[in-house]
Parts: structure tokens; sequence; C-alpha cells
């Protein structure tokens, strides 16, 4: 009887081939898929510590969050309210190593941040997912700081889609809810599916009820990219080529006529590999490769043209910046227009006849007209800015509104929607540009605002005091030729 007991034992731990026996370890069932998952996931993950400062002089918090690498040269999304007024910073690696990181972009009302870190050397990264085809109950695993406890790994499922939570200043869509554990430093860190990807960024949990936890999705990340990071105005290059950031492969769309992608030869439906040492895996990870590129600087590039590598050299060109006007005598305020009609999209005011005009201090809706369904109203003037630099304008609106700076769009926010929150950045020099907010109102709920942020100015609603319109009425700038930007939405603050 021993020796059928021995003789299983025995091929348990050996195997028959035909170069003799082999030996490989006994599985455990300790070794689970998720332990597998976990311990690949651990190096694409980083702690964050940030010290800001208090009302009191000279005293600082010491807070935590944490983030995700997702592309191996060290860029890391975050949340925007981890690294929020920090005067000082530094991201922990897997390996121990404490870095610096630079901030490249934040939206503070989308509560998300893209960090930048010199590690030297390649890093591991985790591959971005989608969120559009999620599953209630599949699993998802959170690895992140909670407390300083770095390396933490919590499990759960996905437990609700299309949630929605706000703060005092801000609301979020398109959130994710997990019933994976997530504390404060939490933040920043990844939600991720069983495949290793990442489908979610954690931002916020309801304190109120257990295991009930959010996650800005992967999509919405996806989405907000490319205004995010305002290549053209924040980086002042042209290249006219356009990518999805939702592809899985960063496969052209298409090429503007006479412009530097086009002199480069680059055509519709090239697959981008590789931009100068950048290796592009992915839609999104083209718009990372353009970060810090300057104008007449070539790029050297390597595409794939149906079975055939190429390798090319596309030369940024500089991209037109708005430029500030002579001022004219101006008093403080924006004219307003009003017209009458039904519409599920902003009306063309070219071919509208306004049914009531004035003037406003602040932009919104004017009290003393009493408009309740089916009007558009356009306010029109100047701002005043005081500074150069990059400035982040934001409409919240119910329904649809747009903002242009010059005949430039920055702000899209259209269409019929509850009180939604779009931003968009420009890069403007001090001076006074002009100026324009338009808005319609279908039926039900109705409301306006504007928002601003920019060198010298915190996230705030645009005030009266940099408002202005002409003593002779000016006529407002014609509507921008240009696409409008995707739409986006606002921000959060979690744990």
């Amino acid at each position: 009887m021993r020796k059928p007991l021995f003789l299983a034992l025995w091929l348990g731990v050996f195997t028959l081939s035909s170069s003799g026996l082999a030996q490989v370890p006994a599985p455990s069932p300790r070794n689970t898929p998720l332990v597998a998952l976990i311990r690949s996931c651990l190096p694409a993950v980083v702690s964050i510590r940030t010290l800001t400062p208090l009302d009191k002089a000279d005293t600082y918090q010491v807070r935590m969050g944490s983030g995700s690498i997702i592309h191996e040269t060290g860029y890391i999304l975050t949340n925007e309210h981890v690294i929020a007024n920090a005067v000082q910073g530094a991201v922990t690696l897997n390996d121990g190593r404490t870095l610096p990181y630079r901030v490249i972009a934040s939206f503070t009302h989308e509560d998300l941040a893209l960090l930048k870190v010199n590690a030297g050397n390649r890093l591991s990264s985790l591959r971005l997912g989608r969120s559009h085809d999620l599953m209630l109950g599949e699993p998802t695993l959170v690895v992140g700081n909670p407390g300083g406890l770095t390396q933490s790994v919590s499990a759960g499922i996905v437990s609700g889609l299309n949630r929605a939570a706000s703060t005092e200043s801000a609301f979020l869509p398109s959130l994710i809810q997990t019933s994976a554990a997530v504390s404060g430093g939490s933040s920043g860190g990844p939600l991720i599916n069983a495949l290793g990807e990442q489908i979610g960024v954690i931002t916020s949990k309801n304190t109120s009820l257990e295991n009930v936890n959010f996650a800005i999705s992967i999509d919405r990340v996806r989405a907000i990219l490319r205004p995010l990071l305002a290549i053209e105005e924040r980086y002042g290059i042209q290249i006219d080529l356009d990518i999805d950031p939702f592809a899985p492969i960063a496969q052209v769309l298409s090429v503007q006529e006479h412009s530097p992608a086009a002199r480069s030869d680059i055509r519709k439906d090239d697959v981008l590999t590789q931009i100068g040492n950048f290796q592009i895996h992915q839609g999104f990870d083209y718009y990372l490769a353009l970060i810090d590129r300057q104008p007449g600087q070539p790029l050297d590039l390597v595409l794939q043209r149906g079975q055939q590598e190429l390798r090319l050299r596309l030369t940024p060109a500089a991209a037109s910046r708005l430029k500030p006007i002579a001022p004219p005598i101006l008093v403080p305020g924006l004219h307003y227009s009003v017209a009458n009609g039904q519409w599920d999209r902003l009306p063309d005011w070219r071919q509208l006849q306004p049914v009531a005009c004035g003037l406003t201090e602040r932009v919104g809706l004017p009290p003393t007209l009493g408009l309740e369904d089916h009007f558009a109203l356009q306010l029109h003037g100047f701002i005043q800015i005081p500074r150069e630099g990059i400035y982040t304008f934001s409409t919240i609106s119910d329904d649809g509104s747009r903002l242009y700076i010059g005949n430039r769009l920055i702000v899209e926010n259209d269409g019929l929607h509850a009180p939604q929150q779009s931003a968009g950045h420009v890069y403007l020099k001090a001076g006074l540009f002009p100026v324009r907010i338009e808005f319609f109102e279908n039926s039900g709920g109705q409301s306006l605002q504007a928002f601003w942020s920019g060198p010298g100015v915190q996230y705030q609603e645009i005030a009266g005091q940099h408002l202005f319109h002409a003593t002779l009425q000016e006529r407002p700038p014609e509507p921008a030729a240009s696409s409008p930007l995707p739409a986006i939405s606002a921000g959060n603050r979690g744990p």
C-alpha cells in the first residue's frame, strides 16, 4: 500500500520528458492568480508625499497620496488634490528610491494630474485599459499608500457604474464604484482589473457607508487627455496630426493639408511606434511623447505603413498665439443679448434677432430678466490678463455653453445636460483680450458660471474687476473656425 502513495508524491515533484526527469516546483494553493496579479502590478505604483503650508506662519502639513506609472519614461497619473498647494513633494518608487516630481498638467475640476520623475532608467508601468464595458461584479484591485503604509493592497469588485460625486465646489461624473477598501492616502492610486490593466483612478469614498468607494473611470482620463495637456498652447508647437487617445495603437486618423505632419509625408492610417527614444504603445502615448517638445526641434519618427516600417523626420511649427489688443476706453462689466427659441445645441448668433440687451457685472444669467425656458444668452466684452502664461477657463452650465477668447474656442460645454463643468487651456500674454460666452436653455433647471486659474490666479469665479466693455458697444468676435474641444467635467476632493 505504500508504493502507490510514494509514486503519487514522486510524480507531484517530477515530470518525465524525452530528455529524462526534470524537477519542477509543486504548485502551492497560496500562489493564487490574485497574488500573481499583485506581484506584477506593485512595481508600477508609487507613493506621493507633499508638504503644504498651513495658516500659521512656518507650519506645514505632510500629506500622503498614491499614483501609477503610466509610461516607462516616468509619467505618473494621480489626483489633483494629492498635489494641490504643495510647496514641496516627492515620489517613492517600488525599489525604495525617493525622487522629486514635476507637475506636467493638472485639472482641479477633473481632480486629475500628470507628474514626471526622472529615474535614470525605464520603469515598470501599468497599461491603461478601458472602462466602457465594465461588468458589475468583476474583480478589482487597489494598490496605494493609505496612511503612509506603502504598497498596501485591497481587493473587491465593481459594485456600481456611472456614479457621480460632488463636493462643495465641483462635480465628478463617470465614476466607478468599487468595494475594494480605500483610506486617506489611497487617492490617486490605480483601480486595476483582472488583466492587470488600470481602469480607474481612486478619488473618493462615501464615509457614511461601508465599502462604497469611487474611482475616476479611465475612459474619462482618456477623454480629457488632450485638453489636459494642451500641447499646442503649453509648448507652442503645431503638428496638425490627429490620433485617437482611446485606440490600442497610435493610428493616424487625419492629417491637415500643408501642415508640418503633411510635409513630413505622414499619412492617414499610418501607425506611430516611436518618437525619438519615446516608445509609443497605444494612442494615449502619442500625446505624452509631445511633452516638452519645442517649435523647430526635429522629431525622428518610426511608423508602420502597412507591412513596411518607415523612418521620417517631422519639424513642428510654431503655434499661433492670441495677441492682446490696444485697450479702448473701457468701463466695468459685460454686454449681454438675449434671443428666444428652442434648441438642443447652441444656435448661431449671426442668425438670431435679440429681444433684450443690457449690461451685467458678472458671467451669469441677468437676474432682472426673469428668464425661464427656451432662450439663448450671449455675453461679450474684454478680460484683463494679469501675467503671461497658461490659463485654464471653465464653465458650469445647464444647458449648453461655450467660452471664446478672441476668436478661439477655449471651453466646449454644449448640449442638453444637467449642471456640467468643462474646461480648456490657453496661453495668453498680459493684457486685454476679447471674451465671449454663449449659453442656451431648453427647459428645466438653468445655470451659468465661469471660472479661471493661471499665473497668480487661484482657481476662482471670474470676478467683475477683470471684466470690461467698451463705452461704444464693440462687435463680438466671430465664432472660431476650429473644431470644438472634447467636453470635460468637474473635479473632486477624495481620501
